[in-house]
């Protein structure tokens, strides 16, 4: 490309030592005057009409005098306001322009006259338009792989024409089908890549031949892991972050297709669950049925194929396992845990809690990763409510509807996720974990690197639990709060053993005490408050009592009631 430059300003140098062509520079000049005198479109046509003929009269030149001029002229006489008659004239004196010189001075001055023609397929009438694609085929494409430092701009050119009912659109087809052919394949991709990153006006057509090539290359077996490129991710981030429904079901095929995540080749990064997993996750909010069936299609490997899942099922079950369990839980599960917990560190608590309540609409991924997911969960709860000053029994009573109160603080929005969780997880679900997390509480490493500290991890970890005994219904806690309290007390005569052997008294037994005191204040409440049409079966007295006061009642004749910790 820099040695045709060359050329071509080594030949213009030369013709400026010709007497004739100076004449002919010097008509071209008056001839441009004209425009800057033009006060209607009539004007313009005069004008442009005026310089034809200055052209038609030096043809022995293969060069244009003044020619950054010239373009300036020739790209406002396409402007969108003016009628088609200008327009039409416009493209005559380009093909007399292109005609004289060549493919070589055309390949060279490509940016200058590409920033009028490449815009004016979006404002161009019919007639404009039949005489625009004639000027592309004629010209533009015969130059093949010199055309490819415009090729971006020439592709968003053509794409406006590609719109529903439009009388060109099999045209440009062909003429895109040339580009593939004659120009390169991997260029015209990454141009439609482009056009899909920077128009959001135009990502449904460029799309839709994306997907077209995509398809018609799969069907005859040929490779496609070429697509899978950066560039790709990127466009596929930007539209499926497009408000156009069929824009993000295009992008949802495209990573059916291209993402599969059984590709032996493919190494789905955590660049790949940013750019991509997290994006189609966010989809689901809409709750469009399209959308959320090709989000499922992808993230169980439901592909119109069928490619992989038949091997999944010999290579991984062994037995009668569920083809599209087993998919899941080799090559998507990781990456679905991961993406979550992105979004529950990026984005609010209740937009993530309406997210995993559409993603747990299918059985299949909620038994897979409930279990994985639910610290991540209450860790996120358990932030927030720090961040809006902690929450207050009174206050959940409150905020949840009993009484009105102004929503500050986020605090309605805390309570909103909240109930949407356990009404997604189911509360038996939530009160069994929350047992099997107190036993686990003093090991750091369920805090995903967050909590280092042992004596830290006991005291966020109880916390935690108490948040959610907080937030779960009243109903709820009549039934499974007795079991908590005691497995609570066994955790406290387990570290009051350590710590005196140690001769030590620590923060985390001091946070074990007020907890066991907390809870035991609640559990006193639901003794005390009458009885709910909906908790079934209702606890007796001693159900209730039993194992409950006693441990609290020795805890007080060993003089380790919470008030007497500190000493």
């Amino acid at each position: 490309y820099a040695f045709v430059m060359m050329n071509a300003a080594q030949d213009e140098e030369d013709c400026l030592k010709e007497t004739k062509y100076q004449n002919f520079q010097f008509a071209v000049e008056r001839a441009l005057n004209n425009f800057e005198l033009s006060s209607q479109w009539t004007d313009l046509v005069s004008s442009l009409s005026t310089l034809h003929k200055v052209l038609l009269a030096y043809t022995q030149y293969e060069v244009v005098p003044l020619k950054y001029q010239l373009n300036r002229w020739l790209s406002q006489c396409l402007h969108c306001s003016l009628p088609p008659g200008v327009h039409q004239k416009t493209l005559e004196l380009y093909c007399a322009i292109f005609d004289r010189i060549k493919g070589h001075g055309l390949s060279a001055d490509l940016h200058l006259y590409s920033s009028g023609l490449f815009p004016l397929m979006s404002v161009a009438s019919i007639k404009v338009r039949t005489s625009l694609l004639n000027v592309y085929e004629k010209y533009l494409l015969p130059l093949g792989h010199r055309l490819t430092p415009a090729l971006g701009g020439f592709v968003l050119g053509l794409l406006p024409g590609l719109e529903e009912n439009s009388d060109h659109s099999e045209r440009i087809l062909a003429l895109m089908e040339r580009v593939w052919n004659e120009v390169g394949r991997m260029e015209l991709l990454d141009a439609l890549l482009n056009s899909v990153i920077l128009s959001s006006s135009y990502r449904v057509a460029a799309l839709s031949l994306i997907l077209t090539k995509l398809q018609q290359e799969a069907k005859n077996n040929e490779e496609i892991s070429d697509y899978d490129k950066p560039l790709s991710r990127a466009a596929i981030a930007a539209a499926l972050s497009d408000k156009n429904t069929y824009t993000q079901r295009l992008s949802l095929d495209l990573l059916v297709v291209i993402y599969s995540f059984d590709k032996p080749m493919l190494v789905f990064s955590e660049e790949y669950v940013d750019m991509l997993l997290c994006p189609a996750l966010c989809v689901l909010l809409q709750r469009d049925q399209s959308l959320t069936r090709r989000v499922y299609c992808w993230l169980l490997g439901d592909n119109e194929n069928g490619n992989g899942l038949k091997e999944v099922s010999v290579n991984l079950s062994g037995s009668s396992c569920d083809t599209r369990k087993c998919y899941f839980d080799a090559y998507v599960r990781a990456h679905v845990i991961l993406a979550l917990r992105v979004l529950l560190s990026t984005k609010d608590i209740l937009t993530c809690s309406k997210i995993i309540h559409v993603l747990f609409d299918k059985l299949l991924i909620y038994d897979s990763i409930k279990e994985m997911i639910l610290f991540d969960v209450a860790f996120c709860l358990y932030k927030q409510s720090l961040a809006i000053g902690g929450l207050k029994s009174e206050e959940i009573v409150t905020l949840n509807g009993i009484t009105k109160r102004k929503q500050v603080n986020g605090k309605v929005e805390l309570l909103k996720a909240a109930n949407l969780l356990f009404q997604t997880m189911g509360h038996h679900f939530i009160w069994d974990w929350l047992e099997q997390f107190v036993k686990k509480s003093c090991d750091p490493s369920v805090f995903h690197g967050d909590v280092d500290d042992e004596d830290f991890a006991i005291t966020v970890g109880l916390e935690i639990v108490l948040l959610l005994v907080k937030l779960l219904p009243l109903e709820s806690r009549a039934s499974h709060l007795p079991s908590l309290l005691v497995t609570l007390l066994g955790l406290l005569f387990e570290s009051c053993g350590e710590l005196m052997q140690q001769g030590l008294l620590t923060d985390s037994l001091t946070t074990v005490m007020s907890s066991v005191h907390l809870l035991h204040k609640q559990s006193l409440h639901i003794s005390s408050a009458p009885p709910s049409k909906s908790v079934t079966p209702t606890l007796s007295r001693e159900s209730t009592s039993s194992p409950v006061d006693n441990s609290v009642r020795e805890m007080k004749r060993n003089e380790l009631a919470p008030e007497n910790v500190g000493r």
